[in-house]
């Protein structure tokens, strides 16, 4: 991996210009699988879309080109027209950013294939970023390796650490949504911080329900006598 310095501007995520959607990728080997994944933001640093696949095993280089890959058919599908497409692998971006650039061999074919793609679209620019950049794009591929994700991912089952990764950057969600995360953030904060809580919510709902059951027969005999 790249080295980034703190003060590099490619150490941030910034918003594409207007009219252009910014697609960033990453890749998670886990357990002899491969997990890819894409994040679409538009200008305003909204989440526009997001992506996830589990892909053949292979090398991390093999897996973040078919990560790359990812964005631009879904790109294509989505009928986007201005991409920027980001990765913070520079031996996938350099080839395609420069033709001349010639890929390693075990890419080859997917590179060839982006490039297809990416006559489907007005605009493409390709350029790196920093792991630190591309942290919501990480931490979805993580997160669809564990849950072996394939297919869009609503925006509603993103995990709180996710959700985080997309405030720093500056995405800001709807009032609605928002309370929506603030209530898994507390759930989860609270199974982290006591299992048994849930356990003791869990019984305490079900004596209820048994109290009322028996109190409705106790009742119902009452009213017979």
């Amino acid at each position: 991996m790249i080295q980034c310095k703190n003060s590099s501007k490619d150490n941030t995520w910034f918003p594409p210009p207007p009219n252009w959607i910014k697609l960033t990728f990453d890749a998670a080997i886990r357990e002899g699988k491969t997990s890819v994944a894409v994040v679409g933001r538009d200008q305003e640093g909204n989440l526009v879309a997001a992506w996830a696949e589990q892909r053949c095993p292979g090398s991390p280089l093999f897996g973040e080109a078919n990560a790359a890959l990812l964005a631009i058919q879904r790109a294509v599908e989505a009928g986007f027209k201005n991409v920027v497409i980001k990765g913070d692998a520079l031996n996938v971006i350099e080839p395609l950013k420069n033709q001349l650039t010639v890929p390693h061999w075990s890419i080859k074919t997917v590179v060839e294939d982006i490039l297809y793609f990416a006559k489907g679209l007005d605009n493409v620019n390709f350029s790196f970023v920093c792991r630190d950049g591309n942290e919501v794009a990480h931490l979805l591929a993580r997160w669809a390796a564990i849950l072996n994700w394939n297919g869009p991912v609503p925006i509603s089952i993103l995990s709180p650490l996710i959700i985080q990764a997309l405030d720093r950057d500056g995405y800001r969600p709807n009032l609605d949504f928002l309370i929506h995360i603030s209530i898994v953030r507390v759930m989860w904060g609270s199974l982290l911080r006591s299992p048994l809580l849930v356990l003791n919510a869990t019984n305490s709902v079900l004596g209820f329900f048994v109290f009322i059951y028996l109190f409705s027969d106790f009742t119902s005999s009452s009213d017979k006598a």
